[in-house]
């Protein structure tokens, strides 16, 4: 037992995960589905979706203000501290969306060169697409390993009986 965590809740936990291996197959799968098709929208949609990703980052925040500001007048009595701090978040919403308006017309130019390069790295990737393979081949390793680690401590574990000598040291006792 080691605090409120005993040996069978471990072993609960093991076997939780043993049973969901289909979901684990599932999520694998579906992410590298995601991947050839985020992939060949980049291909052929680069700066669309950049300037998407963009424009919807600033409408967000513009909109999560808005919602706060709504949810708090219609839930919360005037007066009331709650409603005080959600009016506090609303505005601070949109005080970060004026200053991500601010660095985003800074950056300008950045973004339009970071765009292209964008583009032509998805060409790059579309037309190498083993490239996507190198992290999982890499998690593949890293689980092999950290399980032939594990078998080799259980090995190293159960090689024998653990004994320990006993040594006394006669250590004064202050005030004899």
């Amino acid at each position: 037992m080691i605090g409120n965590i005993g040996i069978d809740d471990v072993l609960t936990y093991v076997y939780d995960i043993i049973r969901s291996w289909p979901l684990y197959c599932i999520c694998f799968g579906s992410a590298l589905v995601y991947v050839f098709l985020w992939n060949i929208a980049l291909r052929l949609f680069a700066e669309c979706l950049a300037y998407i990703c963009i424009f919807g980052t600033f409408g967000g925040m513009i909109f999560l203000g808005w919602f706060i500001k709504e949810y708090g007048e219609k839930t919360y009595p005037e007066g009331d501290t709650s409603k005080k701090y959600m009016d506090i978040m609303a505005y601070c919403c949109w005080g970060l969306s004026a200053i991500f308006f601010c660095i985003v017309m800074c950056a300008w130019s950045s973004i339009q060169i970071s765009i292209k390069i964008l583009r032509t790295s998805a060409r790059v990737v579309s037309q190498n697409l083993r490239v996507i393979f190198v992290p999982v081949f890499g998690i593949f390793v890293c689980i092999v390993w950290v399980l032939l680690f594990c078998f080799g401590m259980v090995w190293l574990f159960s090689c024998g009986e653990i004994t320990g000598e006993q040594y006394t040291v006669d250590v004064p006792i202050v005030g004899e």
